[in-house]
């Protein structure tokens, strides 16, 4: 079968996806985690008589692990369930910031990595813009399918979508 004779087609549907993605990156931006915005999270697990349920709150910076107990134990008392603080994680805000400039950082130095190597293997720079330029597509529908699902179910980006991003990167 020729399935270059669908070439128009497949133009098509990657331009709505490309476009779908960028509005949602724009509009509704991003649910960055702890990791970008600084905080604490808390994890606990709360015994009800219908079975075992984890939850996981966050707080901000000011919250200490003496809240964080006292937190537990206020809830235990309230619901009357036996609930067992998991975890406490708490992240500063210079930290953030700093991880959020390495990110953009390992983005942009793949990229060029990816650009110069292709560049060199095929012995010209427009396969190398080729294959950055199907790298960006990837990214951008990646990042758009994220925007999408911060708005609609909570995902949060973290530095393990940091990880799933480099890894597009280089795979693409």
């Amino acid at each position: 079968m020729q399935w270059m004779k669908f070439r128009p087609i497949y133009f098509l549907l990657s331009g709505v996806a490309i476009l779908v993605s960028l509005y949602a990156i724009f509009t509704w931006k991003f649910q960055l985690g702890i990791d970008f915005t600084g905080g604490t999270i808390v994890e606990y697990r709360e015994e009800t008589p219908s079975g075992v349920q984890d939850t996981t709150k966050k707080f901000g910076p000011e919250f200490t692990q003496e809240n964080a107990t006292g937190f537990v134990q206020s809830n235990e008392v309230q619901t009357g369930n036996k609930t067992t603080l998991l975890r406490y994680e708490t992240v500063g805000p210079t930290l953030s910031k700093e991880l959020l400039q390495k990110t953009y950082v390992a983005i942009a130095l793949a990229s060029v990595v990816i650009l110069f190597w292709i560049a060199y293997q095929f012995k010209s720079i427009q396969f190398g813009i080729c294959a950055l330029l199907a790298t960006l597509h990837d990214t951008i529908i990646l990042l758009g399918t994220f925007a999408i699902l911060g708005k609609y179910a909570e995902g949060e980006v973290d530095i393990l979508f940091v990880t799933a991003l480099l890894t597009v990167l280089s795979f693409s």
